[in-house]
Protein backbone atom coordinates (compact mmCIF):
# COMPACT_ATOMS: atom_id res chain seq x y z
CA UNK A 1 0.00 0.00 0.00
CA UNK A 2 1.78 3.41 -0.72
CA UNK A 3 1.79 6.04 1.55
CA UNK A 4 2.43 9.40 0.44
CA UNK A 5 1.74 12.80 2.31
CA UNK A 6 -1.78 13.78 0.73
CA UNK A 7 -3.50 10.06 1.77
CA UNK A 8 -1.99 11.05 5.50
CA UNK A 9 -3.12 14.03 5.55
CA UNK A 10 -6.85 13.32 4.92
CA UNK A 11 -6.81 10.30 7.43
CA UNK A 12 -5.40 12.88 9.98
CA UNK A 13 -8.34 15.62 8.94
CA UNK A 14 -10.48 12.44 9.44
CA UNK A 15 -9.30 11.58 12.52
CA UNK A 16 -9.44 15.65 14.03
CA UNK A 17 -13.25 15.53 13.02
CA UNK A 18 -13.78 12.36 14.57
CA UNK A 19 -12.28 13.43 17.82
CA UNK A 20 -13.81 17.21 17.62
CA UNK A 21 -16.87 15.14 17.05
CA UNK A 22 -16.52 12.43 19.95
CA UNK A 23 -15.40 15.23 22.21
CA UNK A 24 -18.45 17.32 21.24
CA UNK A 25 -21.38 15.04 21.83
CA UNK A 26 -19.03 13.93 25.25
CA UNK A 27 -19.53 17.19 26.54
CA UNK A 28 -23.12 17.32 25.80
CA UNK A 29 -23.99 14.40 27.58
CA UNK A 30 -21.48 15.06 30.49
CA UNK A 31 -23.36 18.72 30.58
CA UNK A 32 -27.25 17.00 30.33
CA UNK A 33 -26.24 14.65 32.68
CA UNK A 34 -25.35 17.49 35.30
CA UNK A 35 -28.61 20.01 34.40
CA UNK A 36 -31.16 17.13 33.52
CA UNK A 37 -31.22 13.08 35.22
CA UNK A 38 -28.99 10.51 33.78
CA UNK A 39 -31.24 8.28 32.25
CA UNK A 40 -32.32 11.43 29.79
CA UNK A 41 -28.99 11.97 29.23
CA UNK A 42 -27.94 8.80 28.28
CA UNK A 43 -31.48 8.29 26.10
CA UNK A 44 -30.39 11.85 24.60
CA UNK A 45 -27.03 10.30 23.58
CA UNK A 46 -28.11 7.30 21.92
CA UNK A 47 -29.76 9.55 19.55
CA UNK A 48 -26.34 10.66 18.13
CA UNK A 49 -24.81 7.02 18.30
CA UNK A 50 -27.88 5.94 16.38
CA UNK A 51 -27.39 8.32 13.61
CA UNK A 52 -23.72 7.26 13.41
CA UNK A 53 -24.37 3.37 13.06
CA UNK A 54 -27.04 4.32 10.32
CA UNK A 55 -24.17 6.71 8.26
CA UNK A 56 -21.33 3.84 8.87
CA UNK A 57 -23.93 0.73 7.63
CA UNK A 58 -25.02 3.42 4.59
CA UNK A 59 -21.35 4.06 3.29
CA UNK A 60 -20.88 -0.05 3.55
CA UNK A 61 -22.50 -0.84 0.21
CA UNK A 62 -20.48 2.33 -1.62
CA UNK A 63 -17.49 0.62 -0.62
CA UNK A 64 -18.22 -2.98 -1.64
CA UNK A 65 -19.61 -1.31 -4.78
CA UNK A 66 -16.41 -0.05 -6.01
CA UNK A 67 -14.32 -3.49 -4.77
CA UNK A 68 -13.05 -1.76 -1.91
CA UNK A 69 -13.77 -4.23 0.72
CA UNK A 70 -9.69 -4.48 2.43
CA UNK A 71 -10.80 -0.98 3.39
CA UNK A 72 -13.97 -1.86 4.89
CA UNK A 73 -12.96 -4.71 6.76
CA UNK A 74 -10.17 -2.73 8.22
CA UNK A 75 -12.30 0.09 8.95
CA UNK A 76 -15.01 -2.68 11.10
CA UNK A 77 -11.97 -4.16 12.94
CA UNK A 78 -10.14 -0.66 13.92
CA UNK A 79 -13.93 0.50 14.99
CA UNK A 80 -14.25 -2.65 17.11
CA UNK A 81 -10.61 -1.89 18.68
CA UNK A 82 -11.99 1.55 19.53
CA UNK A 83 -14.83 0.06 21.00
CA UNK A 84 -13.19 -2.77 22.78
CA UNK A 85 -9.98 0.25 24.11
CA UNK A 86 -12.53 2.54 25.25
CA UNK A 87 -13.49 0.91 28.20
CA UNK A 88 -9.87 1.26 29.56
CA UNK A 89 -10.60 4.82 30.27
CA UNK A 90 -11.74 5.27 33.69
CA UNK A 91 -14.59 6.31 34.28
CA UNK A 92 -18.22 5.49 35.29
CA UNK A 93 -19.55 2.13 33.67
CA UNK A 94 -22.17 4.03 31.97
CA UNK A 95 -20.05 6.61 30.87
CA UNK A 96 -17.61 4.37 29.22
CA UNK A 97 -20.60 2.51 27.69
CA UNK A 98 -21.40 5.71 25.97
CA UNK A 99 -17.59 6.97 24.94
CA UNK A 100 -17.11 3.04 23.53
CA UNK A 101 -20.67 3.30 21.22
CA UNK A 102 -19.47 6.53 20.51
CA UNK A 103 -15.82 5.83 19.52
CA UNK A 104 -16.35 2.35 17.70
CA UNK A 105 -18.64 3.84 15.03
CA UNK A 106 -16.57 7.27 14.48
CA UNK A 107 -13.53 5.35 13.97
CA UNK A 108 -15.12 2.84 11.63
CA UNK A 109 -16.99 6.07 9.53
CA UNK A 110 -13.99 8.03 9.57
CA UNK A 111 -12.34 5.29 7.75
CA UNK A 112 -14.91 4.57 5.28
CA UNK A 113 -15.09 8.09 4.38
CA UNK A 114 -11.62 8.57 3.71
CA UNK A 115 -11.01 4.90 1.25
CA UNK A 116 -14.31 6.46 -0.13
CA UNK A 117 -12.94 9.54 -0.69
CA UNK A 118 -9.56 8.31 -2.32
CA UNK A 119 -11.65 6.51 -4.61
CA UNK A 120 -13.66 9.83 -5.94
CA UNK A 121 -10.06 11.57 -5.97
CA UNK A 122 -8.74 8.77 -8.05
CA UNK A 123 -11.56 8.57 -10.74
CA UNK A 124 -11.98 12.18 -10.78
CA UNK A 125 -11.94 13.59 -14.33
CA UNK A 126 -8.90 16.09 -14.74
CA UNK A 127 -9.91 19.70 -15.39
CA UNK A 128 -9.45 19.96 -19.12
CA UNK A 129 -7.75 23.42 -19.53
CA UNK A 130 -8.98 25.95 -22.84
CA UNK A 131 -6.73 25.90 -25.75
CA UNK A 132 -4.75 28.83 -26.53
Amino acid sequence: MQFDLRSMAEHMGGVAWGVVFVLSVMSIYWFSKKVLNEKTAFFASLIYIASLQMAVQFLQPALVAVRRHRQLVVAWVCGGAAFGLAFLIPLEPIDRGVLAQLVGPVATLVLELVALHRVITMTAHPVRQPRS
